[in-house]
């Protein structure tokens, strides 16, 4: 073909990544100095209006790919990774019928410095790739060994290829690949990089070798800071891990930008039909309020109303001043005229609420710009599940995450003795709220974890093991009166499961026996005969259970050995754990890294 374009930069990527996509895309902006280019992103379905705002930030080709093979055909562990799109890199050999030289790269990455010079590979031999450098070969990508290919050389990595038209027989290498899927399918471990390992053994390429510590560095490698491109290839991604976020401040920079552009692109919505509705109640404590305001008018997911119930205070007004300046017309106020307490001004903005969801916040924790988004796509595609909390962050000197349990079956086991919804995490579907009647009880200190008692005889709940909340621990209003209200309210949710879903009647003092929080606290003087009582209790949760078996068997087993265990486990953690922990938090980083240095 006469008069072609000199170079595409191509991107292939599911809808619910725009927000990566467009990190890389301001990253190119502020870095590359590459001139006369175009950009091709294939996707499976961005809607219009997200491909407006990334226009904004670099336009676009945008080019809708339609999945050519039925995911049945294909290896599941593998599609639970990585989906289709990861095919589209394909299409780039019959782009070069319009261009000189193609870059693909994933959008898993943070463009540190200028990349003109990748420009100048592929000039050789037509295609260049990274080359793992921890001994993986080929076969790595198969779940077989693939006969006429040879299976232990060295892996050629697809995160990042660059495709020149001096490739010979590009124009017959789009059509071999498909057919190569096809003929493989659940042969591939890794259904794109697999087949281009084929690829260039099919048609006796030699690939050109692209710096791996330059253009493809793992943050995990020797001098990351000194990389031009940084490839969070693996389970960690900048968007899911913390640790990430704070090595890296570039790529949470580009992502405030995005949700910048998307702030202002739904700040004037009058939000009458709205998909969220955000739950806060605030009383008198306003420390941390405006931080926690502007992590939720900050969300790359706009659609949504922020129902602020005020609780009636002589600062009322003040604290309603302070909330107007914010001058977003998402935000509304609602003011309670008399003092209602938390549990029943939650319940005053769910019944206010336009929006499909209910999402909950505190006036003094921080929402990651990524919550409303993941979560709302994890609804969308999980009907069965009514009720969706996150991991969360937490600590001010020394961060940590907690990740709590996802399986529904176990969190409905735990929520009998230890919760495991993070409450200012949680989105809930409105219309179960309705239908069951699950409002918030106010007899209760511990709302939330009475809400849960109830919840899972009528619905799934889950986590997902995304760090999407800034957990702050904060004792601003916790007298000591409130901590005691709160383990006697935590007892007697104790108490009242046993009795709904066992039939089982206990006292308020076995309860509390049973309570996470007071064993926790209280020492221990006569520990043989605490241990006694409580190994007697949770033998007679066992055997009723079995008998009426409202809880998993296995699972409320598990459980209660390991409640069982604690007392000893309290006594040894001081000295095992910091040994411990750092011995683990190395190894799996080395096997993690390892494993997957592939893609």
């Amino acid at each position: 073909m006469k008069n072609k374009k000199e170079l595409a930069i191509v991107f292939g990527i599911t809808k619910n990544l725009d927000f990566a996509l467009a990190n890389v895309l301001i990253g190119m902006k502020k870095h590359c100095s590459l001139k006369k280019y175009d950009i091709i992103v294939y996707h499976n379905g961005l809607e219009t209006k997200t491909q407006e705002n990334i226009n904004k930030i670099s336009k676009c080709q945008f080019i809708y790919y339609k999945n050519k093979f039925n995911d049945n055909n294909l290896d599941e562990e593998y599609l639970k990774i990585y989906s289709n799109m990861c095919l589209s890199r394909f299409e780039c050999f019959d782009l070069l019928k319009q261009y000189k030289k193609i870059i693909w790269h994933d959008v898993d990455i943070l463009i540190q410095k200028d990349f003109k010079d990748l420009i100048n590979y592929g000039n050789k031999t037509g295609m260049a790739m990274t080359y793992t450098d921890i001994n993986f070969l080929v076969e790595a990508n198969f779940n077989t060994l693939i006969e006429g290919y040879n299976m232990y050389l060295p892996l050629l990595n697809s995160g990042i290829i660059v495709f020149s038209d001096k490739l010979e027989n590009y124009d017959k290498m789009s059509n071999w690949c498909y057919s190569a899927i096809e003929k493989y399918n659940t042969k591939l471990r890794y259904l794109d990089q697999g087949i281009l390992n084929l690829l260039v053994q099919e048609f006796n390429i030699s690939v050109e070798a692209i710096d791996i510590n330059k253009y493809c560095c793992h943050p995990e490698r020797k001098n990351v800071e000194k990389a031009v491109i940084v490839h969070s290839y693996g389970y960690d991604k900048f968007w899911t891990s913390s640790d990430l976020k704070r090595k890296f401040p570039e790529w949470v920079d580009n992502e405030k930008e995005w949700s910048n552009i998307l702030k202002e692109d739904y700040k004037n919505m009058t939000c009458n039909n709205p998909k969220i509705s955000v739950v806060m109640s605030i009383y008198e404590r306003i420390t941390h309020m405006k931080e926690a305001i502007e992590s939720i008018l900050n969300q790359t997911y706009g659609n949504f109303e922020l129902l602020i119930v005020l609780e009636y205070t002589p600062k009322q007004e003040e604290i309603e001043k302070e909330i107007k300046k914010f001058n977003d017309p998402r935000i509304k106020i609602i003011k309670n005229v008399k003092k209602l307490g938390f549990a029943e001004s939650l319940n005053v903005g769910i019944r206010e609420a336009k929006g499909e969801y209910i999402a909950r916040m505190d006036d003094d924790d921080i929402s990651y710009p990524l919550r409303f988004q993941k979560q709302v796509e994890y609804l969308d595609n999980h009907k069965e599940i009514s009720i969706l909390g996150t991991a969360v962050e937490t600590g001010m000197v020394i961060k940590q995450v907690i990740y709590p349990q996802t399986d529904p079956e176990k969190i409905k086991t735990c929520t009998l003795f230890n919760n495991q919804m993070f409450h200012p995490t949680v989105m809930m579907r409105k219309s179960e709220i309705i239908k069951y009647s699950l409002f918030y009880d106010g007899n209760y200190k511990t709302e939330d974890a009475e809400l849960w008692s109830r919840a899972i005889k009528k619905v799934k709940i889950t986590n997902i093991k995304d760090v999407l909340l800034y957990y702050r621990i904060n004792s601003e209003n916790e007298t000591q009166q409130f901590k005691i209200d709160v383990i006697i309210s935590d007892s007697k949710v104790i108490k009242k499961q046993l009795k709904e879903n066992l039939n089982l009647d206990v006292t308020i003092e076995e309860a509390m026996l049973l309570s996470n929080r007071i064993n926790r606290s209280t020492p221990l003087n006569n520990k043989k005969e605490i241990i006694k009582s409580k190994q007697k209790l949770l033998k007679k949760i066992l055997k009723q259970n079995k008998k009426i078996k409202f809880y998993d068997q296995k699972e409320i087993k598990n459980l209660l050995e390991y409640r069982k265990h604690e007392f000893i486990k309290k006594i040894l953690k001081p000295i095992i754990s910091p040994i411990y922990l750092k011995l683990i938090y190395r190894i799996e980083k080395i096997i993690d890294f390892k494993i997957n240095n592939i893609r």
